[in-house]
């Protein structure tokens, strides 16, 4: 039921994010606000739609969406939801992403939610103003 009601306010705030898009065609600083709103709302939705399956996760049924992804479209997107918080402490990331990519097989939004997680942390645990560079 609670899983329910959270996903009930994703709709407008999606169909918000696509007229965003359709309205700033020749704004590009309002048209990537509301491709983030998009991205963040099919994320959104999707660890909803995993929490509407913690009975198939207590009983060991869940399933993993395993496809060949690009861990830099990973990188970057875990970043994207960490990035508010990193702002706001006012932290330094430097991210070094290969220019050829680099594949993995996995779930997609698993392993975003993970290294969001990650990123999310060490900016909760580092002191504001502080640097988290990806070999400490």
């Amino acid at each position: 039921m609670l899983a329910h009601e959270l996903r009930n306010p994703l709709g407008p705030i999606r169909n918000a994010g696509e007229l965003l898009e359709r309205m700033a065609k020749n704004d590009s600083s309002i048209k990537q606000l509301s491709e983030i709103i998009g991205r963040q709302i099919g994320h959104m939705t999707r660890l909803l739609d995993a929490l509407l399956d913690v009975s198939r996760i207590t009983r060991g049924k869940i399933m993993l969406e395993r496809k060949l992804l690009d861990a830099k479209a990973i990188a970057q997107d875990a970043v994207e939801i960490a990035r508010p918080l990193m702002e706001l402490r006012a932290h330094e990331l430097l991210l070094m992403l290969p220019s050829n990519p680099l594949r993995v097989t996995g779930d997609g939004t698993r392993l975003t939610q993970v290294l969001g997680n990650l990123l999310i942390n060490s900016a909760k645990y580092t002191s504001a103003g502080g640097e988290d560079h990806p070999n400490s």
